[in-house]
């Protein structure tokens, strides 16, 4: 019975203690049996969700997810766990490319459906994936997959995320990364390119976003290559590759822009040169910028304003926020369009543009535009993607995959598990 698939911990002879569970489990290792079932709960020790023999597992629970969706009109919810590096996220997007392969694939839309879930865990794997001591591809960003169910055919997926990491924004550990996509772009950008975005001459070594933390390990083919992979998927959802680019490109030169004391009246700024790149990438004037991350706007007991120059710690802690906000808000509209390419065809909106928009700031800052001054243009501003303003990174999180019956749950109630 060892040797069975469906082997069963609970079916164990003797007492069921835990003494008796671990030398079980040390057997099955040591004789690369490396699955089990707790009741309905699969027990994997490979180490890797890429593991050939998980896939039958896989496609059972799916199949039992189904069935039991079908029958008893009870939405599922297939659960995830393990440390850091255990193949979570690679596992998730198995299961939901297995439930798309269990359908039909003959309808338009069911095509295309499958064909942009693909493309979106590429995007979303650049801005969401970093270096860890623990895991050279570890997912930041918690993730739930809801998939609506009407029969027995899948008729939309929506995508939730939740508990991006944001310290590893502006202040990554010394021997991790930051997020993949800022070390592709400056491999993969050209000199004309570059000198649009106003980054010609950096690297990684003089950005101090990146510099922080250890050198990449990808050989810079290979980021070049991912760079040209993610601009192809980036193409394909409808979204325009220039606005990205401003903005990631300004996130990246803000870490570069330090406010100091100094004997005049306003705080002094090294890294002007930045200061300005940042302002044309956002389409506003450096001052207005300047003063709005080195003031604050107090307010009076009758209601009047009155602004007065603040700390150097404070204008560069705002400084930080705005690199958040507007990575966060980049990274939100992205979703809200991968979101509105997963509806039927009959309900996707025009392309838009997801770049610039920035979260609400602390006190007395100044928020750029919610708009480019040229280009496609995102028509609205979008809700943040994390409420929290310094969430801190969990080792090891859920990521969960919602079967839906007949509905789709209300977009206000999110899965947060940490």
């Amino acid at each position: 019975m060892e040797g069975d698939e469906h082997f069963d911990l609970t079916q164990l002879d003797g007492p069921l203690t835990a003494d008796a569970i671990l030398k079980t489990l040390q057997h099955r290792f040591t004789h690369n049996l490396l699955q089990c079932w707790i009741g309905p709960v699969l027990l994997s020790m490979s180490g890797t969700a890429t593991s050939p023999s998980l896939v039958p597992s896989v496609q059972y629970i799916i199949s039992q997810a189904v069935e039991e969706l079908i029958y008893s009109k009870n939405p599922q919810c297939i659960v995830l766990t393990g440390e850091s590096g255990s193949g979570k996220s690679y596992l998730c997007e198995k299961l939901i490319v297995e439930l798309l392969k269990r359908e039909k694939i003959t309808a338009l839309w069911t095509k295309e459906l499958f064909k942009n879930v693909i493309t979106s865990m590429v995007v979303l794997k650049a801005l969401g994936c970093a270096m860890t001591i623990k895991n050279k591809d570890s997912s930041r960003i918690g993730r739930m997959f809801e998939v609506l169910y009407t029969g027995r055919n899948i008729t939309r997926i929506k995508l939730h995320c939740f508990h991006l990491d944001q310290m590893r924004l502006v202040s990554p550990l010394r021997f991790e990364l930051n997020y993949q996509i800022f070390y592709q772009i400056l491999a993969g950008l050209s000199t004309d390119e570059r000198a649009k975005l106003h980054i010609q001459g950096y690297q990684w070594k003089n950005l101090h976003y990146l510099s922080q933390a250890s050198e990449p390990q990808d050989p810079e083919p290979r980021l070049k290559a991912l760079f040209e992979a993610w601009k192809s998927s980036l193409a394909k959802l409808g979204i325009p590759l220039n606005d990205v680019l401003r903005v990631l490109t300004a996130v990246m030169l803000l870490g570069n822009v330090s406010f100091y004391e100094s004997k005049e009246q306003e705080l002094g700024v090294q890294g002007s040169e930045e200061l300005v790149a940042v302002a044309a990438l956002l389409g506003m004037r450096s001052l207005v910028l300047q003063r709005g991350l080195s003031f604050r706007t107090h307010l009076s007991s009758r209601g009047q304003s009155s602004q007065a120059p603040c700390s150097a710690a404070a204008a560069n802690q705002a400084r930080d926020v705005l690199a958040k906000a507007l990575y966060i808000r980049t990274v939100s509209a992205i979703i809200r369009r991968i979101n509105a390419l997963f509806k039927p065809s009959s309900q996707i909106p025009s392309p838009v543009s997801p770049a610039p928009i920035v979260s609400p700031t602390p006190r007395g800052v100044v928020s750029p535009p919610t708009q480019m001054p040229s280009g496609n243009r995102l028509s609205q501003v979008t809700p943040p993607l994390v409420t929290h303003q310094d969430m801190l990174s969990v080792s090891g999180t859920y990521v969960l995959v919602g079967l839906v019956c007949g509905h789709m749950m209300s977009p206000d109630v999110w899965c947060v598990v940490t």
